[in-house]
């Protein structure tokens, strides 16, 4: 069970950050909730990154440790911070959250979290929630990231199909989810921790959605047209074509990813089962699983769309990264 006032660690992935990175420590410590450390992982920034962090260390012992990602990548310097957190912090803290290095957070982010997993009774948690768009400036855009997606996870087995629910920056997860992930095969360096870790929540335990922003997102100018307006059938239809070829080694890719994370899990049940055969049979089998579980494949029509087209097909078999995984 989860300590009346629960020890929180988190976990932040930097990379030449020194612009805002000043602004997200100064949100930590400025929290409602103050029973936390920080727990730092950089990919060789090559600005004042570093020295930045440990300015805030000699202030604030809290800020405990940096370490230093060899593998390099935005998702590995992840995994480096949460191999470290399970072998070493998984007896000394309750509570891991996920941290960007230019993000802010709501003064009650840690407290509103702590909560939400405390008032589950299941032990395995992954908590997480909406975010509030900021521009570089600073200044909030009035939008919510769940005016663009919807991003409640309802039906569990969504997330299997569907990457876009949750968002790394906003996730807190229980010690008892930290003890029982397996983070020690070799998982791609392309795949992301968000959505790995999400995957694994579903399968142990329970995702919980918090319907209000606890984070402010940071979007840079030219980015914000990555939240893709919705398309009609036709525009969805002619983005397949244009794009098949990449669109499909990236499918065969993220269904690898899934794979593997089922192979390397050590629970069994009807429902992963199916979704394995949903992936390594394709056509029909994948279609009757998405009907069986009510799964939507994607949450616009484009994703749904490539995601039973290529399932369907079973084009996501000829991928290299599916040959590979088949040898």
């Amino acid at each position: 069970m989860i300590k009346e006032k629960p020890k929180v660690a988190i976990l932040m992935a930097t990379y030449n950050g020194e612009k805002y990175i000043d602004q997200q420590i100064g949100s930590i410590i400025e929290q409602d909730y103050q029973e936390w450390d920080l727990f730092i992982s950089d990919d060789g920034s090559k600005d004042k990154t570093v020295d930045i962090i440990r300015s805030f260390g000699e202030h604030d012992p809290r800020i405990k440790k940096i370490l230093f990602n060899m593998d390099h990548g935005a998702f590995s310097n992840f995994y480096c911070l949460l191999r470290y957190a399970q072998k070493n912090l998984a007896d000394k803290y309750d509570v891991f959250c996920l941290c960007d290095q230019d993000d802010i957070w709501e003064k009650d982010k840690i407290r509103v979290e702590v909560n939400a997993i405390a008032n589950n009774h299941d032990e395995n948690v992954l908590v997480y929630s909406d975010l509030a768009i900021m521009n570089a400036d600073n200044s909030l855009t009035g939008k919510k990231m769940s005016d663009y997606f919807d991003i409640e996870l309802k039906n569990c087995y969504d997330i299997f199909f569907n990457s876009v629910f949750v968002w790394g920056n906003t996730i807190a997860i229980s010690n008892a989810l930290m003890k029982r992930i397996n983070f020690d095969y070799d998982i791609s360096k392309q795949y992301s921790h968000d959505q790995f870790l999400a995957v694994n929540a579903v399968i142990y335990g329970k995702v919980v959605y918090i319907n209000k922003p606890i984070v402010r997102y940071r979007r840079y100018t030219g980015n914000v047209s990555g939240f893709a307006p919705k398309k009609s059938v036709t525009g969805v239809i002619n983005k397949v074509l244009l794009s098949c070829g990449k669109t499909i080694e990236k499918h065969g890719s993220y269904y690898v990813n899934i794979l593997k994370v089922l192979d390397n899990c050590d629970k069994e049940a009807g429902a992963l089962d199916d979704i394995r055969k949903a992936y390594l049979c394709g056509g029909v089998q994948a279609l009757k699983v998405i009907k069986k579980y009510g799964i939507t494949p994607g949450p616009t029509r484009e994703s749904a769309l490539y995601n039973r087209l290529i399932l369907m097909t079973g084009l996501h078999k000829r991928t290299r990264a599916f040959k590979n995984y088949m040898k």
